[in-house]
């Protein structure tokens, strides 16, 4: 996940990785990796953090 946040956001995308990192919950961290390939932009990945 870090690198496609790396490659899709830049900088930005990577502000997000220490509250992806605490979460323990894989059908949630499965979940993200889906919300990270449709986002347009990192807010939109934030608010289901």
């Amino acid at each position: 996940m870090e690198l496609a946040l790396e490659i899709k956001f830049g900088k930005d995308g990577l502000k997000i990785l220490n509250k992806i990192k605490k979460i323990e919950d894989i059908e949630k961290l499965v979940y993200l990796k889906d919300v990270i390939k449709t986002a347009s932009k990192v807010s939109e990945i934030d608010d289901v953090l």
